[in-house]
């Protein structure tokens, strides 16, 4: 379906967008004092006190972003996948400009982000991608079981850090693997 999208980009920016995010992760993980992945939520690396939070706020911010320009790019091939990604974009660009220190609205923020970066990947099943279709629902239905987890505080013993980046983490690598098989096709 997406073979004839006539944007050249559209693929690298879904791939370049949760790549730099997770390796700015990486790299805010290692500036913060005493950060743990079991522990801590992703966004404290965001909040006021973290050594490195411009870097986790604007790579966030980023991400959202390049999800929204691709939303908008392929708007016209599938108008739920669509509304679906840039929803994803517009919660997690949200996350980069409210910071946890505002705790309400980076909350609902974050929410929306997961919320719809799980349906997302859900109703990518509708764009043909063989394989990649059915890959896309178990990571959706994943990520969703895993906020539902996060949010009763049913952590499985992996904290709550652990459960919030079973939640993120597949968001991002079906964004990233997404982008790389939109980049090597003909005519993308």
């Amino acid at each position: 379906m997406f073979k004839k999208i006539k944007h050249p980009n559209v693929g690298i920016l879904l791939f370049l967008g949760p790549t730099q995010l997770f390796l700015c992760m990486v790299v805010a993980a290692a500036l913060y004092p005493n950060y743990n992945i079991a522990n801590n939520y992703i966004s404290d690396l965001g909040m006021a006190g973290s050594s490195a939070a411009w870097l986790f706020n604007i790579s966030i911010l980023l991400f959202g972003a390049s999800v929204m320009l691709a939303a908008n790019i392929m708007r016209s091939k599938n108008k739920l996948f669509a509304l679906l990604a840039l929803l994803t974009g517009l919660g997690f660009f949200g996350v980069g400009i409210f910071p946890a220190d505002f705790a309400v609205a980076h909350l609902t923020l974050a929410l929306i982000g997961f919320i719809f970066g799980g349906m997302m990947m859900i109703a990518a099943f509708k764009l043909k991608l063989q394989w990649f279709g059915q890959i896309s629902v178990l990571l959706g239905l994943f990520s969703l079981i895993a906020t539902g987890l996060l949010l009763a505080d049913l952590t499985l013993g992996l904290g709550i850090g652990g459960m919030e980046r079973l939640a993120f983490y597949p968001i991002l690598i079906w964004t990233a693997s997404f982008g790389g098989i939109l980049s090597i096709r003909k005519n993308n």
